[in-house]
Parts: structure tokens; sequence; C-alpha cells
């Protein structure tokens, strides 16, 4: 009788041991989980303070680039007009097609979610609204000949637009460059 009473604590003893190695393992598992997560968290939290110091850091690298362009522009054309295309000689044609370069190439980035939208708006948005309005001739001329040109920089604009945009537009005026723009 006593070796079956042994046998059965020794079960018992073993079920228990066996019970709490399986809530041991469970606790370990979700401890894992919770590491995991917090280490995908702070991962992604990270790549977006790179993205946000990268975009940044390429904006600010480019400025130094199309202000003089943009300035030269509106010293002949005053500022905040639309550039007048008869009016543009060769070698303005040539900074236009520089800064639009430039700038579409941002737009790539910023489309590919390489840079931040966002910071974008919040250092320059006002200013590549403006130039894309300026510019409108000059871009509607290019996209007539190839839908595709420029078409990041519309796309980056639009999305700045959108962000921007009132929840309630009565009352907004259209500027005439607006009004002509076709959506490429």
């Amino acid at each position: 009788m006593d070796a079956i009473i042994v046998s059965s604590i020794a079960s018992v003893v073993s079920v228990v041991v066996g019970f709490g190695a399986m809530l041991l393992v469970l606790k370990q598992t979700t401890l894992n989980a919770e590491q995991v997560r917090i280490m995908r968290d702070a991962y992604l939290a990270d790549h977006e303070r790179r993205k946000k110091q990268s975009t940044i850091e390429y904006v600010n690298s480019i400025r130094d680039k199309y202000r003089p362009i943009v300035e030269r522009l509106e010293d002949k054309f005053g500022k905040d007009l639309v550039i007048n295309m008869p009016d543009i000689d060769q070698e303005e044609r040539r900074d236009i097609k520089e800064l639009l370069s430039i700038i579409e190439h941002m737009a790539v980035g910023v489309e590919t979610e390489v840079y931040d939208i966002d910071i974008i708006d919040r250092m320059s948005g006002s200013y590549f609204l403006r130039i894309r309005r300026i510019l409108d001739p000059y871009i509607s001329d290019a996209q007539k000949r190839n839908s595709n040109n420029y078409i990041e920089f519309d796309q980056m604009c639009d999305r700045i637009r959108a962000k921007r945009k009132p929840l309630n537009n009565k009352g907004r005026l259209e500027l005439p460059a607006e009004r002509k723009r076709v959506p490429a």
C-alpha cells in the first residue's frame, strides 16, 4: 500500500510540477512577445526619427540650389506672379529645368516615403506650392509633351494642399492659375 500511495503522490507532484512548468513557459512566452513588441516599436520610432532627420537635412541641402533660381525668376517676373512663357530665354529655361529636377527628385523621395511629407510641408510646403503656381505655364507645357513630366512634384503638391484643405471651402477664392490647371 505504501508503494501505491508513494506512486500516487509522485503522480500528483509530477502533474503539479508539469503544470507549474507550463505556466512558467507561458509567462516566458508572454514576456518574449512583449520584448519583441517593444523592440519593434523602438525600431519603428527610430526609423521615423531618421526619416524626419534625413528629410530636414535633404531640404536644407537643396535649398541653396533652388532659392537662387527662384529669386532670379522673381526679379524678372515679380514676386508671386506666374511666369510668362514667351519672356523666358534659354538660360532661364535651363534654370527652371534644373530647379524642377531638384524638386522632382525630392518629390520622388516623398512619394516613395523615403522623405516625410509632414516635415516637407512644415519646412517649405508653402514655398513649393508657390513654386508650382509660379511655374505652372512651364510645367503645363512640359506635361503636354510628356504627361509624366513633373508628375511627382504635382503629387507632392496635391498632398500638401490636401493636408491644408479647409473642411468648408465656402467663400474661398480660386486663383486664375488654379482654374486653368488640369491635374496631371
